[in-house]
């Protein structure tokens, strides 16, 4: 069984459930038909995410969009599998955080051959994040009240750039109005206190309204992210998330992918 695991989200079809069977030959691969009831609340840990878009309903998109909402997938890349139409009335219907996106859809494609095909390309994209490693000219500004926490990020992301690390809103808010680093990384419990304060100061800044916002924290429901959304997060760091995936995340909005 191949280490790399597959989230198949897929409308449950006869179609879809042989793809299925194919891909469970060789891979892990965890099942999400779309017209289950509920969402995941917490994302699994999986290497890519493959979604079949054909004949999805208007809600079966709104399925999909409030995923996509929920678990900002900006450093796992997405597979669509589909005919073109219906490739472009998802991209017309949902809308989600931007992602590495990979279609590999065509009338004769070979399911197996093109999976492998995409494993590669990860792989080759793995190891130019690696290589970017050292270079130290951007700077990451990390705001958490627990030490351990900002400890923890500083040590996982120094090599990759210069960090800055905040411990109260006074300092955290000073930076951001006079010397912004190039991507914030917030917990999110700091994020919606007071009022979504630290957020409002940040985009209300000149500085950095534009400065790229990755929180992290634990796994928030729909509503919860959806509350975000006002002010702009480029993505969430699910804690116990693997470091690759928190490197990749972070390089991506860096502009070092």
């Amino acid at each position: 069984m191949d280490s790399n695991t597959i989230l198949y989200i897929h409308k449950d079809s006869k179609k879809e459930q042989s793809y299925e069977k194919a891909l469970s030959d060789e891979y892990s691969v965890i099942s999400w038909p779309i017209t289950q009831k509920g969402l995941f609340r917490e994302l699994p840990e999986c290497t890519i995410i493959l979604i079949t878009v054909d004949d999805l309903s208007s809600s079966e998109y709104e399925r999909l969009e409030d995923f996509l909402l929920i678990f900002p997938t900006t450093y796992i890349p997405t597979v669509l599998l589909g005919s073109k139409i219906f490739l472009k009335a998802f991209r017309s219907n949902v809308k989600y955080p931007a992602m590495t996106e990979l279609d590999y859809m065509k009338a004769d494609f070979n399911l197996k051959k093109s999976i492998k095909d995409i494993f590669k390309k990860i792989n080759v994209e793995n190891v130019k994040r690696e290589s970017i490693k050292n270079s130290t000219d951007a700077l990451l500004g990390i705001y958490s009240n627990a030490f351990d926490e900002r400890n923890k990020y500083r040590n996982l992301f120094k090599n990759l750039c210069e960090v800055e690390c905040y411990d109260s809103d006074e300092d955290y808010i000073y930076a951001v109005g006079h010397k912004p680093p190039d991507a914030i990384l917030l917990s999110y419990s700091a994020a919606i206190s007071d009022d979504y304060k630290l957020l409002k100061r940040t985009r209300g800044s000149s500085k950095a309204a534009e400065t790229p916002i990755i929180l992290f924290g634990p796994s928030i429901s729909q509503f919860q992210f959806q509350d975000l959304l006002p002010f702009k997060p480029n993505g969430y760091l699910v804690n116990g998330s693997s470091d690759t995936d928190a490197i990749s995340l972070l390089s991506s909005h860096l502009n070092r992918s």
